[in-house]
């Protein structure tokens, strides 16, 4: 098996004591030879190679299986586009490297097919939110005997903040808000983001630097303009969008995901 998922896979390097070890960790218990029989050695080791992170193997994968997504998008209809639904199957294969579920006695695109169709039927079906995001951002702010200036903008300028911050979002470009989502939604570090996009840590990070500050400037131009307030009001409104922007983020993010 070893020697076959070699002749395969050339252009992929991997110790055979790895790749032995990755397979007999697959093997069920019960008759050995048989479920041996079974499995496909070049699709393992391609599936183990994608677990360790490596740039060949994760290009291979994508060009002989992501075309399932755009496949399983036209039946399924999730509220994501197509660009954003392979992005949710990087994280999830790549990532949080569900790649490794993947037990090589089917062909791994067929796997892979299966796989892609639950999760944009979890994305299509699942359920709204209960509470709303202005609920969510009064809950997180601070008491209002500990501040009697946030509480002021905490009861007149809640809603103004909330549609602020939804402009502020609509007006940045796709990446820009898919690297707040990952950053933000899903909680993934600048390696790991970087990882994904194939740039270096420290690109990753000036990206998401760049959205944060573009959006920080879209929402404090939408509120000079909307609330014709003198300059200690607004400094109080400001001092409410910079101390909790991560908890009505998620929300905005999340529901610009299909726009």
């Amino acid at each position: 098996m070893i020697d076959e998922a070699r002749a395969a896979l050339p252009e992929l390097v991997f110790e055979d004591a790895a790749l032995e070890k990755w397979i007999r960790d697959r093997i069920p218990e019960g008759d050995e030879n048989e479920h041996l029989a079974q499995m496909r050695a070049p699709d393992l080791l391609l599936a183990m190679k994608c677990a360790e992170g490596d740039r060949a193997a994760i290009e291979l994968f994508e060009r002989r299986c992501f075309e399932e997504v755009a496949f399983a998008h036209a039946r399924i209809k999730p509220k994501v586009t197509v660009d954003e639904a392979k992005q949710m199957m990087r994280d999830r294969l790549f990532v949080a490297k569900k790649i490794e579920k993947y037990g090589g006695t089917g062909d791994v695109r067929g796997w892979f097919r299966v796989t892609v169709v639950r999760q944009l039927l979890n994305v299509a079906t699942r359920a709204p939110k209960e509470t709303t995001l202005e609920e969510r951002l009064l809950e997180a702010l601070p008491a209002a005997a500990n501040d009697p200036e946030l509480e002021h903008a905490r009861r007149l300028y809640t809603p103004v903040v909330t549609e602020a911050l939804s402009e502020g979002i609509a007006k940045l470009e796709r990446r820009e808000r898919a690297l707040l989502r990952l950053a933000v939604c899903d909680g993934l570090g600048i390696d790991a983001i970087g990882e994904l996009y194939g740039v270096h840590r420290a690109t990753a990070a000036r990206w998401i630097a760049g959205a944060r500050e573009k959006l920080e400037a879209n929402v404090k131009d939408v509120l000079r303009g909307r609330l014709g307030a003198g300059e200690e009001s607004l400094a109080s409104v400001l001092r409410l969008v910079g101390s909790q922007v991560e908890i009505s983020l998620r929300g905005h993010l999340a529901a610009s995901a299909s726009a």
